[in-house]
C-alpha cells in the first residue's frame, strides 16, 4: 500500500514539474491551479482503510470580486474546483464553488457544492479475498483552505495549501496537505 502511495506521489510530482516547465513557456496566465498531496480522514472507519490517502485537485480562477473596506491589501475572487481523494475502494470527488481572499503571499478560501462519493459497505474494510460492496452517492460537500504562495524566481508560481474537506457522508471528512502550481 505504501508503495502504491509512493508511486502516486512520484507521478503527481513529475506531472507538476512538467506542467511548471510548460507554464514557463506561456506568456499569458490561464487562471488554472493544479495541486497534489495527501489526505488524512477524520473518521475511524475511513482510517481503517488507511491513515494517508492520495489527493489531487484542479481549480479555475473566475472573476475578481469587489470588496469594500479592504484590509492588508487583500483582494477576492471566485473559483470552481474539482478535487479527488481516495484509497482503495473509498474516494470522493468534491466539485465546489469557492470564495478566495488573498493578501500578498497568503490566502484563504471557503467552498460549497457537491461531492461524488464511493465507499465500501459500512464498517467493512475490503481485502483481496472479499472485495466488498461499493456504495456511491452524491452529497453536499464543502471545504476550507489556508495557503501560502511561494515567491517565484523562475516565473512558475507555486503554493502550499492546507485544506479541510467536509462531506454530508462523514466518513469522507478530513484534512489535505498540498503542493501545487498556478498556470
Amino acid at each position: 500500500m505504501m508503495k502504491t502511495l509512493g508511486h502516486g506521489v512520484a507521478a503527481a510530482t513529475l506531472a507538476l514539474c512538467v506542467a511548471g516547465t510548460a507554464n514557463a513557456q506561456m506568456s499569458k496566465p490561464s487562471n488554472i491551479s493544479v495541486r497534489a498531496g495527501i489526505f488524512s480522514p477524520t473518521d475511524s472507519d475511513a482510517r481503517d482503510i488507511g491513515n494517508t490517502w492520495f489527493a489531487a485537485g484542479l481549480e479555475w480562477k473566475g472573476g475578481d470580486l469587489e470588496r469594500s473596506g479592504s484590509m492588508m491589501n487583500a483582494h477576492a475572487h471566485w473559483s470552481i474546483s474539482v478535487d479527488w481523494y481516495g484509497k482503495d475502494d473509498a474516494s470522493a470527488v468534491p466539485v465546489l464553488f469557492n470564495y478566495v481572499e488573498k493578501t500578498t503571499n497568503f490566502y484563504w478560501s471557503a467552498g460549497i457544492g457537491f461531492a461524488f462519493n464511493s465507499i465500501p459497505g459500512s464498517g467493512y474494510v475490503p481485502t483481496e479475498d472479499a472485495p466488498g460492496d461499493k456504495k456511491t452517492s452524491t452529497k453536499f460537500g464543502y471545504s476550507l483552505a489556508l495557503g501560502w504562495d511561494a515567491p517565484s524566481n523562475n516565473g512558475t508560481p507555486w503554493f502550499v495549501e492546507g485544506r479541510y474537506f467536509g462531506n454530508a457522508q462523514s466518513e469522507l471528512n478530513g484534512f489535505g496537505l498540498y503542493v501545487g502550481i498556478r498556470f
